[in-house]
């Protein structure tokens, strides 16, 4: 079993143990970033809520359908899911 976390915006991640925080942590970062994932992570990520939005650019935008507004809030839940995914995928089973 390889002890690392592959991936493509970071090469190989060494699996977070009691040791290598700092080394993981950065690495990690980038990959959160790269994937738009990483306010996430740091909280700054806001579920779409009405019809204002902000945009992926960070900008505000008007969502003018319940079904648009449906299509944000999966991507926004997909997004969320991806981070935590990539938290729980790298870190070592031991730890």
């Amino acid at each position: 079993m390889s002890s690392y976390y592959r991936s493509k915006y970071a090469g190989d991640i060494p699996f977070l143990t009691d040791t290598n925080y700092n080394v993981w942590k950065n690495a990690i970062i980038i990959h959160l970033q790269a994937i738009r994932a990483y306010d996430h992570i740091i909280g700054l990520a806001t579920s779409p809520t009405s019809s204002a939005s902000i945009s992926a650019a960070g900008e505000p935008s008007m969502i003018g359908s319940s079904q648009e507004l449906q299509e944000t809030r999966d991507s926004f839940y997909q997004q969320e899911a991806k981070a935590k995914g990539v938290i729980l995928g790298s870190t070592s089973p031991a730890f």
